[in-house]
């Protein structure tokens, strides 16, 4: 068993965490009941779409964000900037604690264990492989506090929609991966005023177990090489769930 990642959340990653926690759990509880609701599906009050627009809001503003939604958009992509990665990936590191001795190292060993760095260090350091990938998202998700069918969707979520990752030309289908950029999408359907509101404030548990599934992976991202390179691949195929139900 791995051990848990030290994972760092603000007070508005959490209070995000819990009210998508909840909006999944009532859902589960309403089908349960055969209500007439969309099956998978929430249409949110109006309160409840201006309380989790402005928790998206808080979230994706905030610096750490901005600078993790670029290095996963770019990290597996042909707009690859190894210079701007690598920096993000260090400063990020010596923010939570790590140290910048040996850079050019905690650097090389990372890119290779997420595939992206020469054979010659993968004899050293090998590629993630998906039994390991899928046991350190287990303990990570187990960690986060979510509810265990929450946590089963989350990683179901993933593990889904893991191989556009791993296979590298899929991802070019997409018009952008962009988390910011998507989610920021999400905040103004959400307070959207000249639609239905099935149409604007209607969120699917899929939609949910992607935005939990990056959240959560953002929490130990930059922390050791395993973790970052396990939240790495999770917070790519969460955003490519985003791509897909937004195009």
């Amino acid at each position: 068993m791995a051990r848990k990642p030290d994972m760092r959340m603000s007070d508005a990653d959490r209070r995000l965490l819990n009210k998508l926690n909840d909006i999944f759990n009532e859902i589960s509880t309403e089908y349960r009941k055969n209500s007439n609701k969309p099956d998978g599906y929430a249409v949110l009050s109006e309160s409840e779409a201006e309380q989790i627009s402005l928790l998206l809001s808080q979230y994706i503003d905030q610096s750490s964000f901005v600078k993790y939604s670029y290095f996963i958009e770019h990290l597996f992509s042909s707009t690859y900037n190894d210079s701007a990665l690598r920096e993000i990936y260090l400063s990020e590191r010596k923010i939570r604690g790590r140290s910048r001795a040996m850079a050019a190292t905690h650097w090389r060993e990372f890119k290779s264990r997420v595939g992206i760095e020469g054979e010659k260090w993968q004899k050293t350091v090998p590629v993630l492989d998906e039994d390991t990938f899928i046991k350190l998202e287990k303990v990570l998700v187990s960690s986060s506090g979510i509810s265990e069918p929450f946590a089963d969707s989350v990683l179901e979520t993933v593990s889904n929609n893991l191989h556009y990752v791993r296979s590298g030309s899929s991802l070019q289908n997409f018009s952008s991966l962009s988390a910011y950029g998507i989610i920021t999408e999400i905040v103004a359907k959400l307070r959207s005023k000249g639609k239905t509101k099935r149409d604007t404030r209607t969120m699917s548990t899929t939609q949910l177990s992607a935005l939990a599934g990056l959240l959560i992976d953002g929490s130990a991202m930059f922390t050791t090489r395993d973790w970052s390179a396990a939240s790495s691949y999770s917070a790519l195929a969460s955003t490519v769930v985003l791509a897909f139900i937004r195009d």
